[in-house]
């Protein structure tokens, strides 16, 4: 077997594997929505597509290999089923339902023409290039190219009024929707180019597949298609799985190929290397588990030990209360009840964002809002503790700084851990400085204390999950370390930087973010 056939045959393989199982799973996820729906009959055709192309170009016999090349006329209706999918994902199928039927009848009519006169669509097969059997269309074949053509452009019309007209949120989801349509149409073409008499080579079809991980990216990443958590990562295992099986079978294929056609060459060099390898990434997903599981322990002690203190101090003002006399000892007990209840909230809201921040990213609800007037209202909570600390505050802000699309509560939020940060780690008497500024094209929040610092070994792992340096553990005993990974996840859903910057220990340290202005 020719080694570009063998590739062909494996890159094909993965993609009726992606296009199968990803159909399969949204369509169960959701059985009653109509995009669910729409995506499992797309993931279907452009499985037929990809079986009956295999199947056709291996085939010897032409008149066999000639039946399962008439299944690709089944593949005019991807994209008035790309169409569809676009409308259900940005909520204009209602007003859209009368011309995607008129799109399928026509679709519907054009198949049955050629089911019935098979001679106008394909003809029996022919050798060409290192394939034993291609397509040799009919006289009529073109006629399914217009067909498909024509709602090809009107796929890219309505995305480009769809997409101008979308918000942060829509967009974010259709621009890789879009890689998936041309990755898909530019690989999935190629083998057209034959048909009409270009000499090109269509090996570049074997690539189909980046149709499916794009897609299946923008489900996972981005919510195309609502998942739950659980339902993904199964989905993903699932995949993993297959994508072994899939290499050991490529492996075998090619090792079989090589020991057959290349003299004194032996059949154990190829398993012994894939052995190792195998085993290399089996090291890596152990390492990785390992890790995962130490993060799960250390996060249950610091669970433990943050609720431990405000739940202690709740028994001990309620012991006082017993046995208190006077009114203002009922008072202050009373107010150590309150303190250690938002403590627990605060607690509970923190570990909340955490589990948010692994999950779903489309309850952001962005809208246009002035950064400075978020940190104000941040810094003006904290004017007791500032006062207390008797620390002198800078807050520098340039004039004329735009508004920017974000979620105000979450990018409070973010301004919020680092105004806490910079409270905590910085010694009394000592100065602040926040600068909100515009450069170029970006907004630029920064926030200087004159604190503690950060090693430079601590400085890459700032924003890691529960990570707390010992300087900082021994300042803050109170702290839990993921603060700094939320705020990270949050600025980055907003297609921001973050970054942390110091000198070393004692030096302070300046946190900085920037955002896009819009």
């Amino acid at each position: 077997m020719d080694p570009r056939l063998l590739i062909t045959n494996a890159g094909f393989t993965i993609s009726i594997v992606i296009s199968l199982g990803l159909g399969i799973f949204v369509y169960l996820r959701g059985p009653k929505q109509e995009k669910n729906i729409v995506f499992f009959i797309l993931m279907l055709f452009a499985t037929i597509f990809e079986v009956s192309h295999l199947l056709g170009i291996n085939i010897e016999n032409v008149n066999l290999s000639r039946t399962f090349f008439m299944l690709n006329a089944a593949t005019m209706f991807i994209v008035p089923l790309n169409l569809h999918l676009l409308f259900c994902v940005a909520d204009k199928i209602r007003e859209k339902r009368k011309s995607l039927f008129a799109i399928y009848a026509a679709g519907i009519a054009l198949f049955a023409f050629f089911m019935f006169f098979p001679d106008h669509f394909m003809l029996p097969s022919k050798p060409i290039f290192y394939f034993p059997n291609y397509y040799n269309r009919g006289d009529l074949y073109f006629l399914s190219d217009i067909y498909f053509f024509s709602i090809l452009i009107s796929l890219f019309y309505h995305y480009i009024r769809i997409y101008r007209r979308a918000g942060y949120i829509l967009r974010n989801r259709l621009k890789y929707f879009l890689f998936a349509i041309i990755a898909g149409y530019t690989t999935g073409l190629t083998p057209l180019l034959p048909l009409y008499g270009i000499p090109f080579d269509p090996f570049l079809s074997s690539l189909f597949w980046f149709y499916g991980v794009f897609l299946g990216y923008a489900i996972f990443k981005y919510d195309l298609i609502d998942l739950h958590l659980i339902a993904k990562k199964a989905f993903l295992y699932g995949v993993s799985v297959a994508g072994v099986s899939l290499f050991i079978i490529v492996i075998n294929t090619i090792n079989e190929y090589i020991t057959n056609h290349v003299p004194g060459f032996s059949p154990f060099i190829i398993p012994i290397a894939s052995g190792f390898i195998a085993i290399g990434v089996a090291h890596f997903v152990w390492k990785r588990t390992e890790e995962a599981d130490v993060l799960k322990y250390e996060f249950v002690n610091v669970v433990t030990h943050k609720f431990r203190t405000p739940l202690t101090y709740i028994g001990w003002s309620v012991n006082s209360l017993l046995g208190v006399q006077s009114e203002k000892e009922r008072m202050a007990a009373i107010a150590g009840i309150k303190n250690a209840n938002l403590r627990l909230v605060e607690l509970t809201n923190i570990l909340t964002e955490t589990a948010d921040s692994e999950r779903s990213n489309y309850l952001y609800k962005f809208e246009l809002a002035n950064l400075a007037s978020v940190a104000q209202g941040i810094i003006h909570e904290y004017q007791r503790q500032i006062e207390e600390k008797r620390l002198i505050l800078h807050l520098l802000i340039d004039d004329n700084v735009p508004e920017i699309l974000m979620d105000k509560k979450r990018m409070g939020f973010v301004i919020q851990v680092l105004f806490e940060n910079a409270l905590s780690y910085t010694p009394t008497g000592n100065s602040i400085t926040i600068h909100i500024t515009k450069k170029a094209k970006d907004i630029l929040f920064s926030i200087q204390d004159t604190g503690i610092g950060i090693g430079k070994e601590d400085l890459s792992l700032v924003f890691s999950k529960f990570f707390r340096s010992k300087k900082a553990t021994a300042t803050d005993t109170e702290g839990m370390g993921v603060g700094l990974f939320i705020a990270k996840h949050i600025i980055e859903r907003h297609d921001g930087k973050i970054w942390a910057e110091s000198e070393g220990e004692g030096k302070g340290a300046t946190f900085s973010i920037e955002l896009r202005a819009k």
